[in-house]
């Protein structure tokens, strides 16, 4: 699961402090209850709607301050880590070997790229700049320009 879902579960109690008839509405109901079944079955309308409602109402500057005091934080509740840690080992090699021989290297996310901007460069060395939360259609190395999307 992408650690911005969990961010944006994390999130909800203080959605619903601040609009409490959100309480008995699901899916805010079923976050709330801290059942992990039930909020694994969740469906996709149910995870926009929480989205859409712990992302928004807020300025740009406290969203990078509540996401820096999340990832600062939150460990995964398995591993006991922080989430920036908990990277697939053979991406960071690629990244750094793709690095090392010349590319620059990019993160295409299916999160929010201002989520990701927050831990890129230091988690894996791409700057804010080079993330994007556009889809792309088709991944290619090209050899000429020496880049790597």
């Amino acid at each position: 699961m992408y650690s911005q879902i969990v961010y944006c579960f994390d999130r909800v109690p203080a959605v619903v402090k601040a609009k409490p008839e959100l309480a008995n509405v699901e899916p805010f109901k079923t976050v709330m209850s801290g059942n992990r079944e039930a909020i694994a079955k969740l469906s996709m309308d149910d995870l926009f709607k929480i989205l859409a409602a712990t992302l928004t109402g807020m300025s740009v500057e406290d969203f990078k301050a509540e996401a820096k005091k999340w990832l600062d934080t939150a460990k995964d509740p398995r591993w006991k880590r922080p989430y920036t840690e908990l990277t697939y080992v053979p991406m960071q090699e690629v990244l750094k070997y793709l690095r090392a021989n010349g590319y620059r290297t990019y993160i295409v996310t299916g999160g929010g790229q201002d989520f990701v901007r927050m831990y890129a460069d230091e988690v894996y060395g791409i700057p804010p700049g080079r993330s994007t939360a556009t889809p792309r259609t088709a991944s290619h190395f090209s050899p000429r320009s020496r880049s790597c999307s």
